[in-house]
């Protein structure tokens, strides 16, 4: 529909299973999607019409399995949901864990039919509890790579001494989830595994404080200090590219002009330098 009525620049999506779909039609209509919190690995892919203020899982994985090593954790299961975020997160792990020289010995899908939870994470349970006899429960750890839905995952887990008698980590899609604050066992539960969740980083400089502080004072609530920072930084570069243009001409010189202004600009997060598939 925007299409239609002449808009040739989107601000988002914000998942990646989202910019999977919109790519193919953004690709085929000249339409510049530019995304401030996907990150899935699958969708680094050069001369699109996608661009991503967020780096790609590939990073993230790296840190979050040289956290989960340093912790002491040697045996780690994994528990995704069924989309390209979960998917790319849980293979980029399995190969940075195992360079290591960890071991995955579980690799768990999600589905986001919340019917079906218990039943996945009673499947889970039996494995963690059988690798705990193995190996001990101090050097087992599980990953849990999804959005809400891992918050209804963990009151789930809570039921089972073999789950909660390990260390849980997780990945930017929950971290500071305000559910988990407001699910008492869930919550519970987290306190107990001593979850941990990689997130990207917070910056301290003037701006991204003075855009924190307004998001706060909009929402009455304390911002996120992750992606909301990206959208405004995108929307920036926009205008930039646009200024730089003089007008939207063609797809490829606008992604150009996208490029070139990423360095120089002082935005709340900093600078933004693109990669050959134009993520950050």
């Amino acid at each position: 529909t925007m299409r239609s009525n002449g808009v040739h620049l989107v601000l988002g999506p914000e998942s990646s299973e989202e910019c999977k779909i919109l790519k193919i039609y953004a690709n085929l209509n000249d339409v510049l999607l530019l995304s401030s919190s996907s990150t899935a690995k699958e969708l680094a892919i050069p001369n699109d019409n996608l661009m991503r203020l967020a780096i790609d899982d590939s990073n993230q994985a790296r840190l979050l399995a040289e956290q989960i090593w340093h912790d002491g954790i040697t045996d780690l299961a994994i528990l995704a949901r069924t989309d390209i975020y979960g998917d790319g997160l849980m293979t980029s792990l399995i190969e940075e864990f195992q360079a290591l020289g960890g071991t995955v010995f579980a690799s768990n899908w999600c589905p986001r039919v919340t019917e079906l939870i218990p039943e996945v994470v009673s499947n889970m349970a039996a494995q963690v509890e059988s690798q705990n006899l193995a190996i001990g429960s101090n050097h087992v750890g599980v990953v849990a790579a999804m959005f809400d839905e891992g918050v209804e995952v963990m009151q789930s887990a809570a039921g089972y001494s073999a789950l909660s008698g390990v260390r849980w980590y997780g990945t930017d899609g929950m971290a500071q989830n305000t559910l988990l604050l407001t699910n008492a066992t869930a919550g519970a539960f987290a306190v107990q595994t001593r979850f941990v969740c990689a997130a990207f980083q917070r910056f301290t400089n003037q701006l991204y404080s003075a855009v924190e502080a307004n998001i706060i004072a909009t929402l009455g609530a304390q911002a996120v200090p992750r992606y909301p920072m990206n959208s405004y930084d995108s929307l920036c570069l926009l205008s930039l590219a646009l200024k730089q243009t003089g007008s939207l001409v063609t797809m490829d010189q606008l992604i150009t002009a996208v490029r070139a202004a990423g360095p120089a600009y002082a935005g709340c997060t900093g600078p933004v330098l693109f990669n050959a598939a134009d993520d950050r």
